[in-house]
C-alpha cells in the first residue's frame, strides 16, 4: 500500500496536467483502484463459527458418549478450519490483484512520463526561444 500511495502522490502531482489530463488519469485511477483493493484485502473479517464458550455450553453437559462428543468438536473445527482458508483465499485473489494494479500503475506512469517527455504535443520541450528583433540604435538619416 505504501507503493501504491507513492505512485498516486507522483501521479498526481506530475503527470495531471491540462494538456495531459486524461492520460495522466489512468495511472492515477489504477493506482487509487490498488489501494482500495489492498484495503479490502487487509480489511478484518468475522468468520462466522460459534465460540469456544459456546461450545462448551452446548456440549459440556450433552448425553453422548464421549466418541460422539469428540466428532462433534472435529467437526466444528474442521468447520472453521474450512471457512479460515476460504477467507485466506478471497485475501489472497485480492491481495494478486492489488499487485497487479500497483504494477499496472507503476507501467503506465512511466509510459506517461515517458510520452510527456517526447510529444511535442503534451511537452513544453520543443518550443524555441523567442528571438528578439535588433534594434536600430542610430537616428535615421536627413534627407
Amino acid at each position: 500500500m505504501v507503493v501504491a500511495g507513492v505512485l498516486a502522490s507522483v501521479t498526481g502531482l506530475s503527470l495531471v496536467s491540462t494538456e495531459t489530463w486524461l492520460v495522466g488519469l489512468l495511472p492515477f485511477g489504477l493506482t487509487v483502484a490498488a489501494v482500495a483493493v489492498a484495503t479490502a484485502a487487509l480489511w478484518p473479517r468475522k468468520i462466522d463459527l460459534p465460540s469456544a464458550r459456546e461450545v462448551v455450553d452446548a456440549w459440556v453437559d450433552a448425553d453422548m458418549p464421549a466418541d460422539e462428543l469428540e466428532d462433534n468438536v472435529l467437526e466444528v473445527k474442521a468447520q472453521e478450519v474450512t471457512n479460515r482458508d476460504a477467507q485466506n483465499e478471497k485475501r489472497a485473489k485480492l491481495t494478486n490483484w492489488g499487485f497487479g494494479l500497483v504494477l499496472a500503475g507503476l507501467v503506465t506512469t512511466l509510459a506517461v512520463v515517458i510520452l510527456t517527455t517526447l510529444s511535442p504535443t503534451w511537452s513544453n520541450h520543443d518550443e524555441t526561444e523567442p528571438t528578439q528583433t535588433p534594434v536600430n540604435t542610430q537616428a535615421p538619416a536627413a534627407t
